[in-house]
């Protein structure tokens, strides 16, 4: 192509493509959503790229919340589940577990006020519990440990158990109330002075735990001839006996004799001493002697006590041997339960022994 051809040709106009109206629309809208396509994506960068900035950062204090996770705690179930075993409290113990009662028991030291001071005599033990709370409980448990030769005697033992392997005497009796003490009395009969010190008794709650067991337990310790008795109560026993009537009138017969006390009050005990002093020719007879002791001159027993106003008879076998040297027989009475009786003037009584009925 020449030159001027060239020329010719590039000044020559271009010719244009004839549109319709359609086209025109459609060329605006392509061009509208172009430009929301753009605007869409340059918000995105202006969004993502701080996030990114502080993730790579550590910064996270600015950023939004995880999808999925409330800033609330959730509200609690209003209804618990089967499977609750219940709240631990500080010491780990369950809150809604059945909680053990605690009742801290205390023992204090005995006493034990003996009827006579050598031999073979009674005795009787007054034990204080005192309540310390902070529970309440029904029934206590007292154990006696007695040393050898150390043996519960008397009506007051009932419905105690005795455990042989272990040589202890367990009673169940009412309990004080908190903040207070109760006294409980036993009998004993001395066989062997020398255990006395050695006899021990223990305390233990019902259906409760006792978180001092350090002072659950103590020792007796011994007081003869009713010492320790200057403010305890009083009554007045009087004593009488009749003849002891024997089934005959030669050698070694048996007699029987009927002892009655009347209390004339004020003090009502529950069980009193009675002791039996005897000559040569006189022994013990039957098996009407199981809460007694006995050596070779004397048999001492403890039995119940009449009420106030009444009378007890109690009576006695004993066998007798006519051709012995002596056939005396003299009864003593006196009060146990740490009762005494001030009036000594009708507390003994002496019987005779009548053969044949005579």
């Amino acid at each position: 192509m020449t030159r001027e051809a060239f020329l010719d040709f590039r000044a020559a106009p271009l010719p244009l493509a004839a549109h319709t109206a359609d086209q025109a629309r459609a060329t605006v809208r392509r061009r509208r959503q172009m430009r929301a396509v753009v605007a869409g994506v340059a918000a995105l960068l202006a969004v993502g790229v701080p996030v990114a900035a502080n993730v790579l950062t550590g910064d996270r204090s600015n950023g939004p919340s995880p999808v999925g996770q409330s800033s609330e705690a959730p509200a609690p179930s209003a209804t618990g589940s089967p499977n609750d075993a219940g709240s631990l409290s500080s010491d780990g113990s369950s809150t809604s577990a059945s909680t053990q009662l605690s009742a801290d028991l205390v023992v204090s030291p005995t006493m034990m006020l003996t009827k006579g001071s050598a031999g073979k005599v009674l005795a009787e033990v007054a034990v204080s519990v005192l309540n310390r709370g902070p529970a309440t409980v029904d029934k206590v448990d007292l154990t006696f440990a007695p040393g050898s030769g150390i043996i519960p005697l008397g009506p007051l033992w009932g419905g105690c158990s005795r455990d042989d392997a272990h040589k202890t005497v367990t009673c169940s009796r009412t309990a004080p109330p908190v903040g207070a003490s109760r006294q409980y009395v036993f009998q004993f009969g001395i066989l062997a002075w020398d255990n006395v010190n050695k006899t021990v008794v223990t305390v233990r709650p019902h259906g409760a735990s006792d978180p001092r067991k350090a002072d659950n337990t103590a020792k007796v310790t011994t007081c003869t001839n009713g010492c320790g008795g200057q403010n305890n109560p009083t009554t007045d026993l009087s004593i009488s006996v009749s003849k002891l009537l024997t089934n005959g009138s030669v050698g070694k017969v048996t007699g029987t004799a009927q002892v009655t006390l009347h209390n004339q009050g004020p003090a009502a005990p529950a069980v009193v001493a009675l002791e039996f002093i005897f000559g040569n020719g006189i022994e013990p007879q039957g098996n009407g002697w199981n809460d007694c002791v006995r050596d070779d001159t004397a048999i001492r027993c403890v039995m119940r006590a009449p009420t106030v106003g009444g009378s007890r008879t109690y009576p006695v076998t004993f066998s007798v041997d006519l051709t012995g040297p002596s056939r005396d027989l003299t009864i003593y009475s006196s009060p146990m339960d740490r009762v005494v009786d001030p009036n000594s003037s009708n507390s003994s009584a002496k019987t005779e022994v009548c053969t044949n009925g005579g």
